[in-house]
Order: C-alpha cells, then structure tokens, then sequence
C-alpha cells in the first residue's frame, strides 16, 4: 500500500517563476498598448492599421490574463479532489476518478458519467527543460513528484 501523504496541500511554481508570468505579461500588455496607441496616432484609414489596433487589444487582453492568472497556477491537493489553477479555467478533479499522473503534465481522469477527460497542469509546465535554471528545474520535478505520490496514496477516512 502508497504511503500516506499530506493532504490539503498545495503545489506551485518558484516565486521567480510567477514573478517571470508578471514581467512577461505585462511586457506583452505594454506592446500591446504601443501598438493600440500607435493605430490611433496613425489613423484608423487603412487595414493594417486596423490589424495592429485588434492585434493590440488581444496582447493587452493576453498579458494581463499571464500577469494576474500566473500569480495564482497553483494545484491544491485535497483529501477528495485535486484542483487544478490554469490560466483561465480552474478544474477539480475528483480524487477517485484519476486514472493516471502523466509526463505532459496532466491528469487523466474519468468524469461522473464516465467520460475520459484529461486536465493540463500549467502550474509544473516547464516547456524546455533545456535552458530551464536548475533550481526551478528540481523544484518542478519535486512538486511532480509530491503528486504523483498523493494520486497513489489512500485518502484519509472520513
């Protein structure tokens, strides 16, 4: 039988790392904004102007989505659910429906009614390891590590 983890806990990316989802979002939110500003200085008179005026908004819209959302990616682990902090969407996944913790990383997992469904984790999402500063490298392969050990252990009684 799994040994017992902790339960009630919470798995997030380094403080280096959110502040990275900050910087970056609003850097893409200010190019965004330059291009807005730039489609009205212009002129709205010709197409491309128009295009880099809605391609502004969306890289406003975008970077602040990254800069505030980033803040909170974050998966809790409860004694009945893993709930899962996205950048848009935040889903619960019930404990007992997991089927697996995979590589990508996601959770694959079986809904109510039986359907397959799959939840990306964005929170231990590292892309390319390969250029990826070591420490958040370790610290990404721990937390991944702290959940695949609470998806394989017996949630407490009730």
């Amino acid at each position: 039988m799994p040994e017992s983890v902790p339960h009630d806990d919470v798995l997030r990316p380094l403080p280096v790392t959110r502040r990275g989802y900050l910087v970056g979002g609003l850097f893409v939110a200010v190019i965004g904004a330059f291009l807005m500003v730039l489609g009205f200085i212009v002129g709205f008179g010709s197409t491309l102007v128009w295009l880099m005026a809605v391609i502004g908004v969306l890289l406003v819209a975008y970077g602040l989505i990254v800069a505030v959302r980033g803040q909170s990616l974050a998966v809790e682990l409860t004694a009945d659910a893993a709930i899962v902090h996205g950048l848009l969407v935040t889903t619960s996944v019930p404990r007992a429906g997991i089927q697996k913790v995979t590589n990508r990383p996601s959770i694959e997992w079986t809904d109510a009614s039986g359907r397959p469904r799959s939840t990306r984790i964005t929170a231990l999402n590292l892309g390319n390891r390969v250029g990826t500063a070591p420490a958040v490298v370790k610290h990404v392969d721990e937390e991944y590590l702290r959940l695949k050990a609470w998806a394989r252990s017996t949630p407490p009684p009730k």
